[in-house]
């Protein structure tokens, strides 16, 4: 019990600690990411966020997307999903939410400059 309790736990403060909800994509985040082909809807969108705050979450901080440049996140990706076990479904999800996401802050960015 003890230990569910602790792992739990860590997952909480995983989560509070990078302001979870804050990475999720809004419609209205959407209006900003370039339409290139390479982006899903937003029901598809959120599911990647959701296994990428509960998956990726669950061993490490999450990152902002705008962390790292898209072909970093691309040859990172296989990796870790490797290491957690998740499906190339997930993985395909998680991968087009953080590099949708990334150009969505990006833009945001470049255009209060």
């Amino acid at each position: 019990m003890g230990i569910r309790f602790i792992k739990l736990l860590s997952i909480i403060l995983a989560l509070a600690g990078c302001s979870a909800p804050a990475l999720l994509l809004t419609e209205q985040d959407l209006a900003f990411a370039p339409v290139n082909g390479k982006h899903e809807n937003s029901e598809a969108l959120n599911k990647g966020y959701y296994l990428y705050a509960n998956k990726c979450g669950s061993c490490h901080y999450l990152y902002r997307p705008v962390k790292f440049t898209e072909e970093k996140w691309i040859k990172e990706m296989p990796e870790m999903a490797q290491r957690t076990k998740i499906t190339a479904d997930e993985q395909s999800l998680i991968l087009k939410y953080l590099l949708t996401k990334r150009e969505v802050e990006l833009s945001k960015q470049s255009n209060h400059n």
